[in-house]
């Protein structure tokens, strides 16, 4: 019987073509067990590779060295560790029993590939969790890490990357194309591709929990970091592997309620849970006691709740199960700031969506439906939301995929909402003075159609900061000539903005424009005196 028909053999076995019980006789009658055939493999080589835990043990029993090398100097447990994707013909335990036999028949699990990798460390980057199980059950020590301080839990994590995404991406695809749950004709295989590929998720995720449950067990530190200063744990949270996560923090217990709960919760806090937009772990996490307005650190850039971690990935959806929880809209963290300034456009991958959703529009929406005071202060600089939004020339104001910016939404849903537009802030600025100031091709687009919209609200154009500055002289300082003029002639256009009026440093709007050589405004100016 020729090796390479034994080979074709287990490639039928997907097509239920052949069984293993078949492709094992066909084994048993090759005269030579121990030959090398092609590239140097064994029968041995190719029925571990195969995952064949009965060709592997008689084989074993036939003598054949379990340490032997194919040409590319791999032994036959080298090759169970790269094994990653054999759902058609992997019985359950295949990858445990063939490694087990192995071991027991003699293979030095220590040995390392041509390129130096641990065995244990080979099987963790394929997710081969079965096998890392056998190899700590059989005593081998699975603890180091590699030179780049990554340990076996942290490939294992690694290793979930494609099948995670994998699915989110055909389950994103069906929900695009079936969103009431049916889908067009002749395009039933859009479900099927993502039922399989849940299939492998789910598959992957189970073989991973396995290993790192392994991992632990023989004294792998989960909060160990690797040479990027992230540890296995950070990682699980990064990635979305709730089950190991949730592993790693040690909230597994016992089988039951509370445990299939911290499953849910992935090891998350309720914070973390919003900023992913993991509305089952929040779900779970308040099941298990969590204050749905526990306040932690974001990233570095202050502290916030979990309304604010919604908030900054324009998360709607998340808003609006946070604030049915209980989540207060009004609640100030020690910096003064309430959950809506952390407002932001979402990740860039996300920002067309969420502008499409008109996600910004609805959180504000959903926060005032809750009783989020419109005019209330939003930070220490007493500004309300109104005011947030048109201070700072910010690049996540400024973000865009459309016309509009982040910065319109909330200035249009303030003021639909109520917003006085007169109030000002601490520094006595209105929210007509910082629309002035805006340039429409840089800092502030869509600026002269703001200042428009808050002028037709009823914008006082002759009030003062606390430096005597006027809308005027906002205006007057604007660093794009052409829209200076034309902001001027829109206040001109809602009355008297008091031309002559001077700042507490003497000077008029008509100085500042002569200041900055802007003749267009000079002319304007001295046009209305």
């Amino acid at each position: 019987m020729e090796f390479m028909k034994i080979v074709m053999a287990y490639n039928e076995i997907q097509y239920g073509k052949e069984t293993l019980d078949n492709v094992l006789e066909m084994i048993k009658q090759m005269p030579d067990k121990k030959a090398s055939f092609d590239n140097g493999r064994t029968l041995l080589h190719l029925a571990s590779q195969m995952l064949h835990p009965s060709a592997v043990k008689y084989l074993l029993a036939e003598g054949c060295d379990p340490n032997s090398k194919n040409s590319s100097g791999d032994t036959p447990l080298i090759l169970v560790a790269r094994q990653k994707q054999l759902l058609y013909i992997r019985p359950e335990n295949s990858a445990y029993e063939v490694t087990c036999a192995l071991i027991d028949g003699g293979a030095n699990a220590a040995l390392k590939d041509n390129r130096g990798e641990m065995i244990y460390l080979i099987a963790a980057k394929n997710g081969n969790g079965e096998m890392i199980k056998a190899l700590h059950d059989k005593g081998v020590r699975i603890t180091r890490a590699d030179d780049s301080g990554n340990n076996g839990i942290h490939y294992l994590i690694e290793s979930l990357y494609n099948p995670l995404n994998d699915f989110r991406l055909a389950e994103k695809r069906y929900n695009d194309e079936a969103p009431g749950g049916v889908l067009p004709a002749g395009r039933e295989f859009v479900k099927k591709n993502m039922e399989d590929s849940k299939r492998s998720m789910e598959f992957y995720l189970n073989e991973a929990f396995v290993g790192a449950k392994a991992f632990l067990d023989s004294g792998v530190d989960p909060e160990d970091k690797n040479n990027m200063g992230e540890t296995a744990h950070v990682l699980a949270e990064r990635r979305g592997t709730k089950k190991i996560g949730a592993l790693l923090k040690g909230e597994l217990g016992d089988a039951g309620a509370n445990s299939e709960l911290a499953a849910k919760a992935g090891g998350l806090t309720i914070v973390k849970a919003a900023l992913k937009g993991d509305r089952e772990a929040i779900l779970a996490l308040i099941e298990l006691g969590s204050d749905v307005n526990a306040v932690e650190d974001i990233y570095g850039y202050g502290e916030g709740t979990p309304l604010a971690g919604a908030c900054r990935n324009c998360d709607a959806e998340t808003v609006k199960l946070l604030l049915g929880l209980g989540a207060d809209p009004n609640l100030k963290t020690g910096d003064g700031r309430t959950a809506i300034t952390w407002l932001k456009g979402g990740e860039m991958h996300s920002v067309s969506q969420n502008f499409e959703k008109k996600n910004p529009t609805r959180i504000i929406d959903a926060m005032v439906a809750s009783g989020m005071d419109i005019n209330a202060f939003v930070n220490d600089r007493s500004d309300t939301l109104l005011m947030w939004a048109l201070r700072d020339s910010n690049g996540d104001m400024e973000m865009f995929v459309t016309r509009e910016t982040l910065r319109w939404y909330v200035v249009n849903s303030a003021i639909s909402h109520g917003a006085d537009v007169n109030r000002s802030n601490i520094d006595g600025q209105t929210p007509l003075m910082l629309s002035c100031i805006g340039d429409p091709n840089y800092s502030m687009r869509m600026a002269d159609e703001i200042q428009m919209l808050l002028l037709q609200k009823g914008a006082n154009i002759a009030a003062r900061d606390k430096n005597g500055n006027t809308p005027l002289i906002y205006v007057a300082n604007n660093s794009n000539a052409k829209a200076a003029k034309e902001m001027a002639e829109n206040l001109f256009d809602f009355g008297d903005p008091q031309a002559g009026a001077v700042n507490n440093a003497g000077k008029s709007a008509l100085d500042i424009a002569t200041e900055k050589n802007n003749e267009m405004l000079v002319k304007l100016l001295l046009k209305n005196m």
